[in-house]
C-alpha cells in the first residue's frame, strides 16, 4: 500500500526571495517516484518565479 506525503514548495525569484508558497498532496507506491503538479497560491505571480523548492514534507498517515 503507498504512502501518502504533502510536500511545501516556495516558488523564489530573482535573489532567492519567496514570491509564493504551494502544496499538494500525492501518494506513492513503496519504491516507485512520482511526478505531480503543485499550484501557486496566488498565480497571477508566476511570471516572477525562477525556481521551486522544496520545503517540509509531512508524512501522512492512514
Amino acid at each position: 500500500m503507498g504512502r501518502g506525503a504533502a510536500p511545501n514548495l516556495d516558488f523564489t525569484g530573482l535573489g532567492g526571495k519567496c514570491i509564493d508558497y504551494g502544496s499538494g498532496k500525492v501518494t506513492v507506491e513503496p519504491g516507485q517516484s512520482k511526478t505531480f503538479e503543485v499550484e501557486m497560491a496566488t498565480p497571477k505571480d508566476a511570471a516572477r518565479v525562477r525556481e521551486c523548492q522544496i520545503g517540509d514534507v509531512d508524512v501522512l498517515e492512514g
